[in-house]
């Protein structure tokens, strides 16, 4: 009988034990960030203040079920250490804290035990508004207005594949409650997005993982007070600052491109009646772009000599007439060119899965081998026979492609590239030798380079899908992922026909692709966006509408070179110093203004010149929001304050609302 009650006292106890240890670990705490297990675990980051800043479920593969059950790996205040081993899911969780001054940081890191987890976690988006990652079609301000489905983050065409990511991308985001996440660049990170959250997972479905790893997502998640000090903070950790500023002339006067007006119908005759044209309109310019084709094959970086029967006479004219000029170049070189049959002797291209063999990829002209950007002896090759192109008179190049969705499915390349990006990122390196007159429209962690980066291809078409109204909502996801200089796409958009796409040319927007002339009062708002862009490019020019539109163009491109680029060029000098941004949202100067951080029509030059073009149709009036300050209307000449919105400003079609903040 004793022994009865002794069995029942210690199995009580044991009980008791449990009951009260699995009371005890329903919360875990390490500086503010606030873990808790009940039907999901749930984190929670405060402020200084003990305000609420962020929230959202971690470990989401978990059922309900295992929330509890897991082990502490360690007793230190200032590290979270947790292990679940339960059936499937064998995953383990440290959280490690970082103090810097008024900075505070989580290293949050799990690591898959098993095959069969896959961590992942969500942040809110329903209360606080995100800012970052990727470029895409449908690109707004902020970033939970358009939702993308979860999928590998990688670079990609979204031209090609518009629910895809867009070439320019970065493993950042930046919430409105002044939290910034960086996710490392060895997690095989899949990203998706839509109003309520912000999720990343850990899948090497979509990677390279010859070594049979288990998924890690490890990612930094910090708070420096508001929106602003956050991103400078995550600014000078995570980007380096450019080394220089991109050429002058190419800040001041407009480029001009052969690509939207002519597509691929260009010859010697076309290019020099085109420079013929802007000279007689009297027009300045940075630069002539020669775009796709000159060549017989892509790949054959030489002029083709049918249509350029003297390539070199035509470029002694044209320096001649005032242009500096510059050729369209990609990675590619299809199947039927002298470059691929070289390349693939020498071995100079990516190759398939096994290594032994080229791999071949699909783009918009066709099928083609990539350069291995990794390979030394490639790039040497590459470079020196653009280089045999500015011995004949070529003055710089206009870098395309270079995203990771080019690559070939299983690609090997020279070095190991466990995230795809890498091979954006050594793309940008290769080609950022040619010197500060180039322009690239890839980019990855490429920031310290000097050098234009263009906004993707625009459509001619006035909304979010891909079109005007998406210019500045880009232009500032460039801004805060560390590129300050840059280009917008040619002015009207492209002039794709996209109305009579055939099954046979789908594939290729410059074969049988020519739309009609961009709306007049689309053209004529887009040049006055583009006025206040740290560049200008023009492709449809303005005398194949009328002489008023011409005027317009004239009135626009003044305004850009004696207004607006003496600002951009000591902007740029200063983002050389401090990596802060040319373009800044409106949250720049009033970041804990809530209507500032929607705000996705007006932007910011410096802190001290805002603009608020009109991106509707028909409309002759804006509706502007000013931020906190004394602001004087510079159309008009007006005196307003904010913060407050301000209604129906008149905006006559030939003009653009900008106002100057005079109160400091």
């Amino acid at each position: 009988m004793a022994w009865r009650i002794v069995f029942a006292v210690a199995y009580t106890a044991v009980l008791a034990y449990h009951l009260w240890n699995s009371l005890r670990i329903q919360e875990k705490y390490i500086g503010h960030l606030h873990l808790t297990f009940a039907s999901t675990m749930n984190v929670t980051l405060l402020n200084k203040h003990n305000e609420q800043i962020a929230m959202g479920y971690m470990g989401t593969a978990f059922e309900t079920s295992q929330i509890n059950k897991f082990y502490d790996c360690t007793t230190e205040s200032s590290h979270i250490c947790l292990t679940w081993s339960q059936g499937k899911v064998e995953i383990k969780l440290d959280v490690i804290q970082e103090v810097d001054a008024e900075v505070e940081c989580y290293n949050i890191i799990w690591q898959a035990l098993g095959p069969h987890t896959l961590p992942m976690d969500c942040y809110d988006a329903k209360y606080s508004h995100w800012y970052g990652g990727p470029e895409i079609f449908n690109q707004q301000w902020p970033i939970e207005n358009h939702p993308m489905k979860m999928q590998p983050y990688v670079s990609g065409d979204y031209i090609s594949h518009p629910h895809a990511f867009g070439s320019v991308i970065e493993r950042y985001w930046l919430s409105s409650g002044g939290v910034g996440i960086r996710v490392d660049e060895s997690v095989p990170l899949h990203y998706g997005i839509n109003r309520t959250h912000i999720c990343f997972k850990a899948d090497y479905n979509g990677y390279q993982n010859r070594e049979n790893l288990l998924p890690k997502l490890n990612y930094m998640i910090c708070h420096a007070g508001n929106i602003k000090a956050t991103h400078q903070y995550m600014q000078e950790r995570y980007f380096a600052k450019p080394v220089q500023i991109p050429d002058e002339r190419m800040f001041r006067s407009p480029i001009w491109s052969t690509w939207a007006r002519y597509k691929i119908r260009i010859n010697q005759s076309v290019i020099i009646q085109y420079a013929s044209e802007i000279v007689e309109h009297r027009f300045p310019n940075s630069q002539l772009e020669i775009d796709d084709t000159y060549t017989i094959n892509y790949g054959d970086f030489i002029f083709d000599s049918i249509r350029f029967p003297d390539p070199q006479k035509m470029l002694k004219q044209l320096h001649e007439m005032g242009f500096r000029v510059t050729l369209w170049i990609h990675p590619f070189a299809n199947t039927d060119s002298s470059a691929f049959a070289e390349g693939i002797k020498l071995g100079y291209f990516v190759r398939d899965q096994g290594g032994n063999n080229t791999g071949l990829v699909k783009w918009w002209q066709g099928i083609a081998g990539v350069l291995d950007v990794t390979n030394s002896e490639a790039v040497h090759w590459w470079q020196n026979r653009l280089k045999s192109m500015q011995q004949l008179g070529i003055d710089s190049f206009k870098f395309d492609a270079g995203e990771a969705v080019y690559l070939p499915a299983g690609f090997t390349t020279a070095s190991s590239l466990p995230n795809p990006c890498f091979f954006t990122q050594a793309y940008v390196d290769v080609i950022s030798k040619f010197g500060r007159q180039i322009e690239v429209r890839a980019a990855y962690q490429s920031q310290e380079h000097g050098i234009f980066v263009r906004i993707m291809d625009k459509d001619s078409s006035w909304g979010y899908k891909n079109g005007l109204q998406t210019i500045i909502p880009t232009a500032l996801q460039f801004s805060i992922a560390g590129y300050p200089f840059i280009l917008p796409d040619m002015i009207g958009g492209n002039a794709y026909d996209y109305e009579n796409l055939t099954h046979l040319n789908a594939g290729n927007l410059a074969v049988g692709y020519d739309g009609p002339l961009p709306d007049p009062e689309l053209y004529i708002r887009w040049l006055e966006l583009s006025a206040f862009f740290p560049s200008m490019q023009l492709s449809i020019v303005p005398w194949q509408y009328n002489d008023t539109i011409v005027q317009i163009a004239k009135d626009m491109v003044k305004l850009h070179e004696d207004y607006v680029t003496p600002r951009i060029l000591s902007l740029a000098k200063r983002a050389v110093r401090t990596g802060e941004p040319i373009m800044r949202p409106l949250w720049w100067i009033a970041p804990e203004d809530k209507t500032a951080l929607k705000i996705d029509s007006q932007f910011l030059i410096g802190d001290y010149l805002l603009v608020a073009p009109v991106l509707a149709k028909g409309k002759r009036s804006k509706d502007v929001y000013l931020p906190r300050g004394k602001w004087k209307d510079m159309l008009h000449g007006s005196i307003y304050y904010g913060p407050n919105w301000h209604m129906e400003i008149a905006v006559p079609l030939n003009k653009i609302a900008y106002f100057e903040r005079i109160d400091s």
